[in-house]
């Protein structure tokens, strides 16, 4: 594709993101926060480096939030970002099973999933859901092409209308940025509420 083309198609699939999911998966986030659950991120590759950015971002975001007087902090973790837990866990057990110790350690029923997939069919990933459905968990996907198995298995999910990694990557990475930004004004108005 040609740099114009790939604008043109970045711009197809964002304008066609179903605004209704958008509100869903923010309002599940924001119903876990409220009860002081955590945001737990996975996914492959690309998919990977997107969750360790949003882990970030939040850590950005609570920054921001304090800057404003919020009270309320959201707390997140990426289950890429530890190199060591990964390598041991591939070692010890399998690759498939990498996002799920961590879950069956640290996870509760209050906490949230957020699972990233181009092709949704990335086997960790649904072991990841798998298991964090087994702790009562909220299950956000987030995948491209026609939505593979993770789209079946989540309770709200977006495909990103795409057959090209790069766009459906990128496409992720709008989406969630909807998803923060919404998440943040709704602290903030929740928590003038409070005032």
């Amino acid at each position: 594709m040609v740099l114009n083309e790939k604008i043109y198609e970045l711009n197809r699939i964002v304008y066609h993101i179903d605004k209704d999911k958008i509100n869903a998966i923010s309002n599940i986030l924001i119903k876990g926060i409220e009860q002081g659950g955590t945001i737990f991120f996975c996914g492959n590759g690309g998919s990977g480096a997107t969750a360790n950015m949003f882990d970030e971002l939040i850590l950005k975001m609570n920054q921001e939030l304090e800057e404003l007087g919020v009270a309320k902090k959201v707390k997140s973790f990426s289950l890429n970002a530890s190199t060591v837990h990964m390598s041991e866990i591939i070692t010890n057990q399998s690759y498939e099973y990498i996002f799920c110790q961590p879950l069956l350690y640290s996870g509760t029923d209050k906490d949230m999933l957020i699972a990233i997939s181009g092709s949704g069919n990335s086997q960790n990933v649904v072991e990841a859901i798998t298991t964090a459905k087994q702790l009562c968990m909220q299950t956000i996907g987030l995948t491209g092409m026609s939505g593979g198995k993770i789209s079946q298995l989540v309770d709200e999910g977006i495909i990103a209308d795409s057959q090209n990694m790069q766009q459906i990557e990128n496409v992720h990475s709008i989406i969630l940025h909807m998803i923060l930004t919404k998440v943040k004004n709704q602290l903030i108005i929740s928590d003038n509420r409070k005032v």
